[in-house]
């Protein structure tokens, strides 16, 4: 909850007009956070997650700016509520844990966190430094960006638990 209100604050801060509607779309998802938590509802944090996502497409639409340098800020933001919100809903479950599985997964999350921010923002000053781009200099620069989605997903599809064959049960 305490990510999804900074988040939240700190995006209508940088809204330019309409920031008192933009507010109320943060308000509006963190109460649908608050809610998905507190009920177990895990399409009430979907939703509240989608809400938040849309304050931030809105602040940056009314303050004129097509370009935001603090963007992987605000999406390691999102992604850092996203993960702690729906972990939350999984320690919910009656389980039983293995020892040190809450330690593991928290050191996952923050390494996912802070590695998805720093790669975005390498790949935000990649996009602000003036090049005069040719073919080769543009084709690079995709490569670069694919090759850096295909380690994120690698490294979250990594993290994955493997799947149980309930038949075999």
């Amino acid at each position: 909850m305490l990510v999804a209100v900074a988040f939240t604050a700190a995006t209508a801060q940088r809204a330019g007009a309409f920031v008192e509607a933009l507010g109320v779309l943060g308000a509006l998802g963190c109460l649908l956070l608050a809610a998905g938590l507190g009920f177990g509802w895990p399409r009430s944090v979907f939703w509240a997650l989608v809400t938040l996502g849309s304050q931030y497409v809105g602040a940056l639409s009314t303050a004129g700016r097509p370009f935001d340098p603090w963007a992987p800020l605000f999406g390691g933001g999102l992604f850092l509520a996203a993960e702690l919100a729906y972990w939350a809903l999984e320690l919910e479950i009656p389980s039983r844990a293995e020892p040190g599985l809450r330690a593991r997964r928290a050191r996952r999350i923050a390494a996912l966190t802070l590695g998805s921010t720093a790669l975005s923002g390498l790949l935000v000053l990649l996009a602000t430094v003036p090049l005069a781009g040719s073919l080769v200099l543009t084709a690079g620069a995709v490569v670069a960006a694919v090759a850096a989605l295909a380690l994120v997903a690698a490294v979250a599809w990594r993290g994955r638990p493997p799947e149980r064959d309930p038949v075999q049960e």
